[in-house]
């Protein structure tokens, strides 16, 4: 489906979402499609579609499978509503030091989408992480690791796991933004999606449309993955996983 080789049954391997034509994504010559299966149930499976240009940049869709007679593509899901975020990042990476510094110093910055140094390299970190591609979300949080680990531990043993809210909502817990800030993260608190014992590190988004990181200590936890909700899951590391809802 994904190849530029032709497929002329495809038509018998799609179904609902994937039934209106024409079935497939034609891929431009200069575009190849890696897939990986990402999970498997009992009558449904989802695959992660990693379509890397000639220039090496790499976006990710994830294809929802549903097994009839055999199995078939039922519908496609993807990071949704990312164009805010794209364009704040090609602004902010356009600027030179002397503008950023500009910007800073001007009178009655208010309006200004920083304030300080610190503010401005965080909103270019976190929006380049939001339209990451899944290779490189996963290789920044192996790298970031025990910041990611200690952290964990550190809200887990102040009780973020015992409320509702988040680490800007709650008082006891708000000394740990700025720790979350130097790991490019927008927030922390229980999963709402899944299960509330798991703890969920998100990097940001729009309403649903969001991407993060889960930390899932008992694996019986691991939400199912599904067309409404986690579109995507997939394991980093031991008790670690890569999420996109929708």
């Amino acid at each position: 489906m994904f190849s530029h080789d032709s497929f002329p049954d495809i038509a018998n391997y799609c179904t609902d979402e994937f039934r209106q034509p024409p079935y497939r994504l034609d891929l431009p010559t200069n575009v190849e499609a890696t897939c990986t299966l990402l999970g498997q149930y009992d009558k449904t499976a989802v695959v992660n579609v990693t379509l890397t240009s000639s220039v090496g940049k790499a976006y990710d869709l994830y294809i929802h499978l549903r097994k009839d007679t055999v199995w078939k593509a039922s519908a496609f899901r993807a990071l949704s509503l990312t164009g805010m975020f794209e364009k704040m990042n090609k602004q902010l990476r356009s600027l030179t030091p002397q503008q950023v510094d500009s910007i800073i110093n001007a009178p009655g910055k208010t309006s200004a989408p920083f304030k300080t140094k610190q503010e401005y390299q965080y909103l270019l970190g976190n929006t380049g992480l939001i339209l990451a591609s899944d290779a490189e979300l996963m290789t920044y949080f192996v790298k970031n690791r025990a910041a990611f680990e200690k952290l964990k531990d550190d809200l887990i043993k102040n009780g973020i796991l015992k409320t509702d809210l988040s680490v800007n909502r709650t008082k006891k817990l708000a000394p740990f933004v700025p720790r979350l800030k130097a790991l490019w993260l927008d927030n922390a608190y229980r999963d709402r999606l899944g299960s509330p014992n798991n703890l969920n590190f998100i990097i940001g988004g729009i309403t649903d449309n969001s991407v993060g990181y889960l930390y899932i200590k008992n694996p019986k936890d691991v939400p199912e993955m599904s067309t409404s909700e986690f579109i995507m899951l997939r394991k980093i590391a031991d008790g670690w996983y890569l999420y996109k809802t929708t």
